[in-house]
């Protein structure tokens, strides 16, 4: 028997959507990055982030959870940066 690929994307579709009110079919998503973190706020013990890309998608993007970041905005992925402690050289990808 072969085997069978499932995608795993509807929690980053149902993400967007409810973060930056973006529409983005399950079949647009493929894997584009993972970040490991040694620590985090909500995880002391460390957090693996899965980033998504998509070429496709409809909608406009908006902060819908102003109380969590400041902005959503484009930006080239070399002018974003790591704001952790130790730093790290990876960037991360803004939308």
């Amino acid at each position: 028997m072969g085997a069978t690929k499932r995608r795993r994307t509807g929690p980053a579709v149902r993400e967007l959507k409810e973060e930056i009110d973006l529409t983005v079919q399950s079949e647009s998503l493929y894997l584009a990055h993972v970040i490991h973190d040694a620590r985090g706020i909500e995880a002391p013990n460390g957090f693996l982030t899965v980033v998504f890309a998509a070429h496709e998608w409809s909608g406009t993007p908006t902060n819908g959870e102003p109380d969590k970041h400041a902005q959503v905005c484009w930006a080239p992925p070399q002018s974003c940066r790591r704001t952790s402690s130790p730093p790290r050289p990876a960037p991360c990808i803004a939308i």
